[in-house]
């Protein structure tokens, strides 16, 4: 469905349709004043990537690679923080008691934005305080989300 996102822009309304589909987004335009009719939809346009901000966060990721939850396998940062709308960096250790409290209700939301109807919109992606992988490795069963590998120098980086 088309959905008007100005009703004047610089004498002209604009709608626009995918923003968000992987395919690329259109746009359609017509005059503000007068019942013209709008004119064909664009090109389809690539849309995505990751921004500038999320780049420079990560810049020291070597293989630019994430965990996945519940295994030891990774996925490739592009994949899987490209076109997010919100990417949450989460500190925390499993010796924190604070953040042990938190950690249940940050997954809740997470899941709650996981099954909404936008649930590519956000992602969270824990930086381990942790002085070693043992401890990593059980506070992260935990969590449903991404992480920074314990490994990487980038999780230090990141919360510096």
């Amino acid at each position: 469905a088309w959905t008007t996102v100005a009703s004047s822009l610089s004498s002209t309304q604009v709608r626009k349709k995918n923003l968000r589909a992987a395919s690329g987004y259109q746009f359609r335009v017509r005059p503000a004043e007068g019942d013209a009719a709008f004119s064909p939809p664009s090109d389809p346009r690539p849309f995505g990537g990751l921004s500038t901000g999320v780049q420079n966060f990560f810049r020291s990721l070597a293989g630019g690679r994430l965990r996945k939850s519940g295994s030891s396998a990774s996925t490739p940062l592009e994949d899987a923080l490209a076109n997010k709308e919100f990417v949450l960096l989460y500190a925390s250790a499993h010796w924190c008691g604070p953040c042990r409290q938190f950690t249940p209700q940050l997954a809740q939301f997470y899941r709650s934005v996981r099954s909404s109807s936008t649930p590519d919109d956000a992602e969270v992606v824990f930086l381990s305080a942790d002085h070693d992988e043992g401890g990593f490795d059980s506070y992260y069963r935990e969590m449903p989300w991404l992480a920074v590998p314990f490994g990487e120098d980038a999780r230090e980086d990141i919360m510096a």
